[in-house]
């Protein structure tokens, strides 16, 4: 994971910045099952400033959503439903949109 996150961030390929998104939900969610929350988060907020940067609603909802359940396993409740609420949000909007087949394949 590090690696790939490495290559993506030496900035040779500029159009692989989009795929750096999945690759820190990736992240955030495998340091989460392994019980690093800070890292989970860590790679989480990454992955949601630049989603948010690069206009992608689908990966700022997966890292929102990423949040909640950091802050949920910490047993911070009230964090984690703001988060939820937003990442429910976007995704309802996708769906209305039509884009919710990027939200499984992606």
């Amino acid at each position: 994971g590090e690696e790939a996150l490495q290559f993506i961030n030496t900035g040779t390929f500029p159009h692989y910045l989009q795929y750096r998104i999945p690759l820190l939900n990736y992240l955030s969610q495998a340091s989460s099952l392994l019980g690093n929350m800070q890292e989970a988060l860590s790679f989480a907020r990454q992955s949601h400033i630049l989603a948010k940067n690069l206009g992608d609603r689908s990966g700022t909802a997966k890292a929102l959503f990423n949040m909640a359940e950091v802050y949920s396993n910490q047993g911070n409740y009230k964090q984690a439903m703001d988060y939820y609420s937003g990442a429910s949000a976007l995704f309802r909007k996708l769906m209305i949109r039509k884009d919710w087949l990027n939200l499984f394949f992606e």
